[in-house]
């Protein structure tokens, strides 16, 4: 009965603020200089208010790899991906302003299109296996210097990662380091197309900021920092 109560405020929470985020924010933008910052905080802000309302715990490892770069540079995060929390957790505990490449689909929804424009997210589409990002939208953000999450191909499987090669390709192009980035125990709590919550906390490890050589080198350094929490 509890595990229902908790699926009906987690899912009741997150409906009720995308349709008031997506009528108020657009016009309160319009008084801040920088209005991706300003989504940016107030989703963070509500990201944090949901997992705490639906006792959803999450710890943070690594933070100190972060303390030795200058964040006015750009960055591309690397997370592996299996459960819808996984945007919450980066959203709610990066402790940086980033974007995220999200699924094309939701630029055509109402309200989550205008959050995810005015937020600035890059678009991608599917090609077989693979998500596609908008690549001139992409190489803009990364021009700029800003930062951006891009996750591995979503599975069932929460240790499973899989890269394409865009990233380090990215990276290399534009000189922008990679920060691998590991979530554990999201998946335990909501899976990849399940709607009720389970229990548990999810654990975020934080790497270094690197270049890399290959895809492979960066699943396994991802794949590192997972099989290191404990």
């Amino acid at each position: 009965m509890i595990r229902y109560f908790r699926s009906i405020i987690f899912w009741g929470i997150l409906v009720l603020f995308v349709i008031l985020f997506g009528l108020i924010l657009p016009p309160l933008s319009l008084f801040f200089k920088n209005k991706q910052r300003f989504y940016f905080s107030v989703f963070s802000f509500f990201t944090k208010m949901l997992l705490i309302l639906t006792w959803i715990p999450v710890k943070v490892l690594g933070r100190e790899n972060l303390k030795d770069y200058d964040m006015q540079q750009g960055l591309i995060v690397a997370v592996n991906h299996s459960s819808l929390l996984d945007t919450f957790v980066l959203l709610a505990k990066l402790p940086f302003v980033f974007k995220f490449i999200a699924y094309g689909a939701g630029f055509r929804l109402p309200f989550i299109k205008v959050l995810y424009e005015g937020a600035g997210y890059v678009g991608a589409g599917l090609k077989g296996e693979k998500m596609v990002p908008h690549l001139v939208s992409l190489r803009e953000v990364l021009k700029r210097k800003e930062k951006i999450a891009i996750y591995s191909r979503p599975s069932m499987k929460e240790g499973e990662v899989k890269f394409s090669e865009g990233a380090v390709w990215l990276s290399n192009e534009f000189q922008t380091p990679i920060l691998p980035v590991a979530i554990k125990g999201a998946s335990e709590l909501l899976p990849m197309g399940k709607f009720l919550l389970g229990w548990g906390r999810v654990i975020l490890s934080i790497g270094k900021p690197s270049y890399f050589s290959s895809p492979d080198a960066l699943q396994k350094e991802v794949s590192r920092l997972y099989a290191e929490i404990s």
